[in-house]
C-alpha cells in the first residue's frame, strides 16, 4: 500500500484503504490521518505547533503589519481619487453639438 491506496487483487484496479483491513503480509492498514490532527492541519501547523500562531501568518505582529499596508494603500487611492480631475460630461456632449450643427450647416451651403 501506497499513500493509503492498496491495490485490488484483480486488473492492479487501486482502492482506498479502510482502518482496519489488512495488507497482503498481514500488516494493519490505517485509515489516513487521525480526527486529533485535522485542526491542526486546517490552520497550517504541525500538531502541538505553537509556533504556527505564534509566528505564522495569523500572528499578532504580521496581522499588524498586514492592517498597516492595507489603510496605506487606502490612504494613497484616496489620495488620487481626489486628483483626479472632475470630468462635465454635459459640456463635453453640447460641444459635439455645436460641431454637428456646424458640420451640417456647412454641408447645407
Amino acid at each position: 500500500m501506497v499513500g493509503g491506496i492498496a491495490r485490488a487483487p484483480r486488473f492492479g484496479i487501486p482502492t482506498l484503504a479502510i482502518a482496519g483491513d489488512v495488507n497482503a503480509s498481514g500488516r494493519a492498514l490505517d485509515g489516513g490521518p487521525s480526527r486529533k490532527r485535522m485542526p491542526n492541519r486546517k490552520r497550517g501547523g504541525q500538531p502541538g505547533n505553537g509556533n504556527a500562531i505564534k509566528h505564522g501568518r495569523f500572528s499578532a505582529s504580521v496581522r499588524a503589519a498586514r492592517l498597516a499596508a492595507w489603510e496605506e494603500q487606502q490612504r494613497r487611492s484616496d489620495e488620487w481619487m481626489k486628483r483626479i480631475p472632475e470630468t462635465d460630461y454635459a459640456a463635453i456632449v453640447d460641444g459635439l453639438r455645436v460641431l454637428k450643427q456646424r458640420k451640417e450647416a456647412a454641408a447645407n451651403r
